[in-house]
């Protein structure tokens, strides 16, 4: 993603770039267990800046039809605008790009959305029907799949390199040496769903003994002092239970969440569950010394129902309940997906003011700030198995649509999502953009925790469950879980490798 001070230039500057264009046409602490597999940096080494790099093409008014989610805000937008949405930045930029990519490649794109695509194109393939060029789909409802043979190996068809594609997501979401889906810029709902923190400026800048320590929260996180032992000393300074003297929904909290919360702090600390094998296998790390212990520190911050609240505590409404405590101030920090933003922007109750922050390190020493990425619901790309005629036109569009989300002569669709998303109430701040940059630049793709390895509850779903278990059962229900576990695991690489 471009800084947000470049997505601001004059509007005379937009305009003379407009047409001008058209006239020329943690390795610490946790090393050993999975934080060397979370990726460097998130872009490729090349810079597209100066012009799309691929030889330029007209495929004479082709269309390309994908097949995409349209139980979210922009799932179908991303590809194709709402002819009836006006006054819309995201529903613009996309308008524009697809103009210029029609006019200028002759592509067109037609989206056909569906609440579940991933189930639209197996039924597809298995029938040998060839209706859907490529798909846009969940990771979770994806990744499984890949060893049906519904997808192709882009590796001889896309550049994966391209600086617009995320090498983070090209290094972890594939179990051999082919590579499937993508994820970048060429889409929004991969953004959208990214784990982060948000927190309740009001209720931090009130409290004269953290606010006098600590200072401006965006500062701590730019010089790397933004750590999990920081933000619990505020968890705790903050909490205070109802007038009754009850920890209820009517308590104050130090964080609001799910029992997902766990497995995203793990991930805020380079563990993974899981790990890769110098012979190619997959190793179970959730068990390991490094790995028990960083979440031994995540177990006693959030296992906590006098600091945290989650959602699963309430057995009716939860996500209700928190997502009001957080809205109404009854909750300093909030970890919760992107999307949570602009729900709060759209919201017809009155929002508290809240910021933006990364998840934070487990300590000052640790490399980066990691951020994970909601399989369930963030999105990635594939081209379809039966898709033939089209394959190499349906190529060049996702190049296309990867740089023009990058690189453009007019506002594009991410820095229209930025403008959305950050345009809130009392939160128009540079800071908050910078800040998700740092979250979207330093994503972890936990395919481990998104492969359904073991019956409930799978490897990935063993942290949450523990977080509302009563105490720390992780060895025991590990070791309950392991045989079945270890079994899945090695079906898994059998069908992976029968590809290669």
């Amino acid at each position: 993603m471009k800084a947000f001070l470049c997505r601001c230039l004059p509007l005379l500057l937009l305009f003379a770039l407009i047409f001008t264009a058209l006239a020329a046409c943690a390795t610490e602490p946790g090393g050993a267990s999975g934080a060397s597999e979370a990726g460097g940096a998130s872009s490729g080494a090349e810079s597209a800046a100066e012009g799309f790099p691929l030889e330029e093409k007209n495929f004479g008014g082709k269309e390309i039809t994908v097949l995409c989610v349209d139980r979210h805000t922009y799932g179908v937008m991303q590809f194709v605008p709402d002819s009836e949405l006006k006054a819309n930045a995201v529903n613009d930029a996309v308008a524009e790009r697809n103009n210029l990519i029609e006019e200028k490649y002759g592509l067109t794109i037609k989206a056909v959305g569906e609440n579940f695509p991933i189930e639209t194109l197996r039924l597809a393939v298995t029938s040998g029907i060839d209706d859907y060029d490529m798909i846009c789909d969940t990771m979770m409802g994806m990744m499984p799949l890949i060893p049906e043979n519904l997808y192709l190996a882009l590796d001889d068809y896309i550049d994966i390199s391209h600086e617009w594609w995320d090498q983070n997501a090209n290094e972890l979401l594939t179990l051999n040496d082919k590579h499937y889906l993508l994820s970048g810029d060429a889409i929004i709902t991969d953004d959208d769903y990214t784990y982060l923190l948000l927190y309740n400026k009001t209720m931090y800048a009130d409290n004269a003994e953290l606010s006098g320590k600590y200072g401006d929260l965006y500062d701590l996180v730019r010089e790397g002092k933004w750590t999990l032992d920081v933000m619990y000393e505020m968890m705790k300074a903050v909490a205070e239970p109802d007038e009754t003297g009850a920890w209820s929904e009517n308590a104050t909290y130090g964080m609001a969440g799910s029992i997902n919360i766990g497995n995203v702090f793990m991930n805020a600390g380079g563990y993974l569950p899981a790990e890769r094998t110098s012979d190619g296998g997959i190793a179970i790390a959730l068990g390991k010394d490094a790995n028990l212990a960083a979440f031994d520190r995540v177990y006693d911050l959030f296992s906590d129902s006098t600091t945290t609240m989650l959602v699963e505590r309430y057995p009716q409404n939860g996500w209700d309940i928190v997502n009001t405590a957080f809205q109404e101030g009854y909750a300093l920090f909030y970890s919760t997906n992107a999307s949570s933003i602009s729900i709060f922007k759209n919201a017809e109750d009155e929002v508290v003011s809240f910021g933006v922050l990364p998840n934070p390190k487990f300590s000052e020493s640790q490399d980066r700030y990691y951020h994970t990425v909601n399989s369930g619901n963030s999105s990635v790309l594939a081209v379809a198995s039966t898709n033939v005629e089209n394959v190499e036109a349906t190529c060049y569009l996702l190049e296309l649509l990867g740089y023009y989300g990058k690189h453009t002569p007019f506002k594009s669709i991410n820095d229209a999502y930025y403008e959305t998303t950050l345009k809130l109430q009392a939160v128009e701040s540079d800071d908050d953009a910078e800040m998700l940059d740092i979250v979207f630049g330093n994503r972890i793709y936990d395919i481990y925790t998104m492969m359904p390895w073991g019956s409930s509850p799978t490897l990935g779903q063993i942290y949450g469950q523990v977080l509302t278990a009563g105490s720390n059962t992780t060895v025991s229900l590990l070791e309950s879980k392991r045989q079945e576990i270890e079994t899945d695991i090695q079906n898994t690489l059998n069908e992976f490798s029968k590809l290669n």
